[in-house]
């Protein structure tokens, strides 16, 4: 049977650097990390709002769905741009996995989640609201996450057509 020891100073026999890269990836595959996990979430909050829906959207759901995208799509698409543009500027050839986001965007999400669980887990929220926001807010991410893609294809086929 092997040893299952799962000691610290096992930990420690292995060298310094193969310990530390084990969360590394090249820098500029950040940007494929952070349009997948956008995507990601964006569908998962649009789910959740298909799934609040029980009858086909009256004529003011439809315009909170359009308004809310758009409010949301701009702030989103302002934030991944400043992403796209830190990322970019990043000189080491390999990144810790989690810094597609810096710490402040990383308590916005907490926030965000935190706050949409407990709208969703209220009921002083109606259905038909939660839908079409939700809606909304999702196809915003979703959109914010193929401008990442978007970005992140382009600059992966400048390099290929480089070498």
């Amino acid at each position: 049977m092997p040893d299952l020891d799962l000691d610290e100073s096992r930990a420690s026999e292995q060298p310094e650097h193969l310990r530390s890269q084990i969360l590394l990836v090249p820098t500029r595959e950040l940007l494929a990390i952070a349009a997948v996990l956008w995507s990601a979430a964006g569908s998962m909050v649009v789910m959740v709002g298909l799934h609040a829906t029980t009858n086909p959207w009256a004529w003011w759901e439809a315009l909170g769905f359009v308004l809310t995208f758009a409010a949301f799509f701009a702030l989103f698409l302002s934030i991944a741009r400043k992403h796209v543009r830190r990322i970019m500027a990043m000189t080491d050839k390999l990144s810790f996995i989690l810094k597609f986001f810096d710490i402040k965007s990383w308590f916005i999400m907490i926030g965000m989640i935190t706050l949409g669980a407990a709208v969703r887990l209220s009921t002083f929220v109606p259905n038909q609201i939660i839908a079409f926001f939700y809606c909304g807010l999702g196809a915003a991410l979703v959109f914010s996450g193929l401008y990442i893609l978007i970005n992140y294809l382009q600059i992966w086929s400048s390099r290929r057509f480089q070498q």
